[in-house]
């Protein structure tokens, strides 16, 4: 395990400096509190064995229906859930994908998706909640300068990551997002981030259409060794700007879609 080091040659409060990028991350049972998951899945078994409970109704609107569910409900849809965005990472050229470092995220998340009148998967967003026992998707990251940094998110707020934002119809994503938005208002989350690809101008408009903007604080882009795409025959790690939704963004979502 890496030494961790404040660089007080930095004035950003969101920056800390890391020798080692590995981690580990202690266990403890919770519901919307966080829970956070060890490396080694073994001792969640009782988790994958358990009889699934139905993935809870959120909204609908023109036979579009959101649905929330989380490990600890209904393991069996959150490989159908992952399986989804996994498709959908590869035709976009993602590829590196580790199921074994993505998944301890679900175990302190609630994941909120679309499905069409036939039950078809049509969107899928992931709510990774934040608290002082685990690190989110955005702090595994290294921030793209030298010496190699990684962000740390203050708990002082309750605050969350969305991430695993993939769809086949752009017109589910509106239903989503509000329930999404509806969501954190009710549970008292203030902020929401989330990361985009540099690259990808459609995808950065598309985030700016449901409510995101960039992050004032969090400012150099990431990256993650070993997950990019094949440039010229060899893996370049993708670069991802910070973007959040404040709360006053979240109340704007929610209030537009009860219009």
């Amino acid at each position: 395990m890496g030494r961790n080091i404040i660089d007080t040659k930095k004035t950003s409060k969101n920056i800390i400096r890391t020798e080692d990028t590995s981690f580990k991350i202690n266990n403890k049972d919770n519901d919307l509190t966080l829970i956070s998951s060890s490396i080694n899945l073994s001792i969640h078994e009782d988790i994958f064995k358990k009889s699934p409970q139905k993935p809870t109704l959120l909204s609908t609107k023109d036979n579009i229906f959101v649905y929330s569910v989380d490990i600890y409900q209904n393991y069996p849809v959150i490989k159908k859930l992952r399986a989804f965005i996994k498709h959908i990472y590869g035709k976009s050229g993602y590829v590196g994908f580790s199921d074994l470092c993505d998944l301890q995220y679900d175990y302190y998340s609630k994941w909120f998706y679309a499905e069409n009148e036939k039950g078809e998967i049509q969107s899928t967003m992931r709510l990774v909640l934040k608290d002082k026992n685990n690190l989110l998707p955005i702090e595994m990251g290294i921030v793209d300068t030298e010496p190699k940094y990684r962000y740390v998110i203050d708990t002082k707020n309750k605050v969350a990551d969305i991430n695993s934002f993939c769809f086949k119809r752009l017109n589910t994503i509106e239903l989503l997002n509000s329930t999404i938005a509806s969501f954190c208002i009710e549970n008292k989350i203030n902020t929401l981030y989330c990361m985009c690809d540099v690259l990808s101008s459609s995808i950065n408009k598309l985030y700016r259409r449901i409510g995101c903007l960039e992050s004032k604080t969090l400012i150099y882009p990431i990256y993650f060794p070993g997950y990019g795409k094949v440039i010229n025959g060899e893996l370049t790690p993708t670069k991802w700007n910070i973007m959040e939704i404040p709360l006053t963004q979240l109340k704007k979502i929610a209030a537009k879609a009860s219009q």
